[in-house]
């Protein structure tokens, strides 16, 4: 599941913008093959790094999706960052 911390998501509500959509505004996403998730996520859990393993990559053409609680549900395309609604 993606951690949204409580101050992005206190930001994010106050501007009316969704947090999936400002992401990129210092996030790091590292994709590797699934049998070495749980160890790129423990070492970086040990250097104070929080990190999570947030889904899988499956067959091209599919949609992106996000599986939380036993439920998928595709994810949302946004066309820029979510940010610029702040500055536009």
């Amino acid at each position: 599941m993606i951690t949204v911390l409580p101050e992005s998501r206190a930001l994010c509500g106050h501007f009316g913008i969704d947090p999936l959509g400002a992401i990129s505004s210092g996030a790091l996403l590292i994709s590797a093959p699934e049998r070495r998730a749980a160890k790129i996520t423990g070492a970086l859990r040990e250097a104070g790094i929080q990190s999570a393993i947030i889904g899988r990559v499956g067959p091209k053409g599919r949609s992106v999706r996000m599986t939380a609680g036993g439920k998928s549900k595709k994810l949302k395309y946004f066309e820029r960052d979510e940010l610029t609604k702040i500055l536009l």
